[in-house]
């Protein structure tokens, strides 16, 4: 505890993870903390490493910022006057992506034994990519 009566973060240098500084443990090892951590990192004392929730993060926004790249560039061609096959399907797919991304969220989907479409994100990620690259093959 410090002298304001809080307690430290658990975003802590390796050198004192325990949140006190007397032993010298790291991230890795849960049995070894003196309590929780709640850092979406593994630290140690060389290493810095990310856990599946940050990476889950960092694709979630690298996602967002290709849908936003689609949407720019549908809005461009569609300003140029452009139609074509690969214009109208980028906007199906910026039209029903979300809805598409949320049937497999939700309570009802918390459980690990109900079957869900675990690569439907991945498969949307992709498609947004290709329809992507189909549209900057096109003239503008």
């Amino acid at each position: 505890m410090t002298n304001s009566g809080a307690y430290p973060a658990d975003f802590q240098a390796p050198e004192s993870l325990d949140g006190w500084g007397t032993q010298q443990v790291n991230s890795w090892n849960a049995y070894a903390q003196q309590r929780p951590s709640f850092s979406p990192l593994f630290l140690d004392k060389r290493t810095v490493t990310a856990s599946k929730q940050l990476e889950a993060i960092r694709e979630g926004a690298q996602d967002h910022e290709l849908f936003v790249m689609l949407r720019a560039r549908v809005q461009t061609l569609a300003a140029a006057g452009v139609n074509d096959g690969a214009l109208a399907a980028a906007r199906d797919l910026l039209a029903t992506a979300p809805a598409r991304a949320l049937t497999i969220i939700g309570p009802e989907h918390d459980s690990w034994v109900v079957p869900k479409d675990r690569a439907l994100l991945d498969r949307l990620r992709l498609d947004a990519l290709a329809s992507l690259e189909q549209l900057e093959r096109l003239p503008h």
